[in-house]
């Protein structure tokens, strides 16, 4: 894939618009798929190349007496340099990730000697040298080598191949395994033993938090293309890239362009923003709901009626709408105090109020928004003098559905165990 393109800004107020068909060939799902598996093996490769060039600008000394000033990690310091300080160490324990619980790693602050007659170029440039001139920063380069050389067979479609091993004798050795294994941003390099891999993560069925990759998707994109109603290309971009962004996933973000498309605001779903050609359900309930949105807009005419007052201020999707919105119901529930969250009807439609996080409402009964009929479970946000949808939450489906859908965002942050219970409350109220 070529550069990612720059997410849309997602702002809506009602005004008219006008739109055509547009068409795209069969089988939208497995072309996706394939784009996103190829994508997969270039960010791992980025990854690795990027891990690569840190370690041959610190072999290099490059800015090495910068670092060395304002904090640098005691074990990758060469043996050489240590004349050209006055050995006092300022030493801080810092955990490199709790989460994971890997060992913490001794992060250090040494001084120059205030006597050693040095300027601060020429004290910059011994340092380099010393990084240069010293054995074990050779030993990196060899590695930062060894992984760009390496790296390339990945585009070859190999799913793991070997870059080196390392000598668990050799200090440096150790310490370099010990960065492979703490480089959490890293998903391409695995040390396996004293081998050292580069591999890319099939992340297709095993990627559960993809939508991409769900029934759903399949259901919709196949329903699409029977329908001759093709996606725009960002939409396409979204579902190959999405990473669990904290504004939720493809799904969470296909429900916003939707929102868009109800107020007459430029979508990026379906190219040229609408279509007119009737989709037919396809039994996947999370794919069923896009779908009649979609067939709503496609047929209301110049119906924009609301259900509830219409703001007169532009509407910003993303406040109160990000990945966490269904554990901020949770949360509040789960407290049960007053004003955390409370049922309320505006306008004789019932909505849960929430105001832990953003002050939000989730709707417990299907709401009218410029001719077009959100489901009961939609999270509302209030601008001003008026009301707008945010978004689909994971309440307007069934519990597994919801986890299917939005995966590893579903009630995040909420343990496990209180999940059936939290989901099954708030599905009953919107259900009922």
């Amino acid at each position: 894939m070529s550069q990612e393109k720059q997410p849309s800004a997602e702002t809506t107020s009602p005004v008219s618009s006008s739109h055509e068909i547009a068409r795209e060939p069969l089988c939208t799902a497995e072309r996706l798929a394939q784009e996103r598996r190829q994508f997969v093996v270039d960010k791992a490769a980025r990854e690795a190349k990027r891990f690569a060039q840190d370690l041959e600008t610190m072999a290099a000394g490059e800015k090495a007496a910068e670092y060395l000033v304002d904090g640098s990690p005691a074990d990758m310091i060469p043996e050489e340099v240590v004349p050209l300080l006055d050995g006092a160490l300022v030493t801080v324990d810092k955990p490199i990730d709790k989460t994971r619980s890997i060992l913490e790693q001794r992060i250090v602050t040494l001084c120059r000697s205030r006597n050693d007659g040095l300027t601060d170029d020429e004290f910059c440039q011994a340092v380099a040298d010393a990084y240069q001139q010293s054995p074990a920063m050779r030993r990196v380069q060899e590695v930062a080598h060894q992984i760009t050389s390496g790296i390339e067979h990945l585009h070859a479609g190999a799913p793991m191949i070997s870059i080196g091993a390392f000598d668990p004798s050799i200090y440096i050795d150790r310490v370099l395994m010990r960065r492979v294994q703490q480089d959490g941003s890293n998903s391409a390099l695995q040390c396996y033993g004293t081998a050292l891999l580069a591999r890319y993560k099939e992340q297709n069925d095993a990627d559960e938090h993809l939508y991409l990759h769900t029934a759903s998707a399949r259901a919709l994109l196949d329903a699409c293309d029977a329908g001759g109603v093709r996606l725009a290309g960002t939409a396409e971009w979204e579902l190959i890239t999405e990473q669990g962004s904290r504004y939720g996933n493809a799904y969470a973000w296909m429900s916003r362009e939707i929102i868009k498309m109800a107020a007459d605001q430029t979508g990026h779903l379906v190219a040229e923003d609408e279509h007119h050609a009737m989709l037919q359900p396809t039994g996947e309930p999370a794919a069923d709901i896009l779908i009649a949105l979609l067939n709503q807009i496609a047929t209301r005419g110049t119906d924009r009626t609301s259900d509830l007052p219409m703001p007169t201020e532009a509407v910003r999707l993303r406040e109160g709408g990000c990945k966490d919105v269904e554990a901020y119901f949770a949360q509040a529930y789960t407290m049960r105090t007053q004003p955390a969250i409370g049922e309320t009807d505006i306008a004789n439609k019932r909505f849960i109020s929430k105001t832990h996080g953003a002050h939000t409402f989730l709707a417990a009964d299907a709401v009218r928004y410029c001719g077009v009929e959100f489901p009961p479970g939609t999270v509302w946000g209030r601008f001003g003098d008026g009301y707008a949808p945010l978004r689909l939450t994971g309440f307007c489906f069934d519990r597994d559905t919801a986890a299917t859908v939005f995966g590893a965002e579903y009630m995040a942050n909420v343990p496990e165990a209180s999940q059936p219970a939290v989901h099954d409350y708030f599905h009953r109220i919107v259900q009922a």
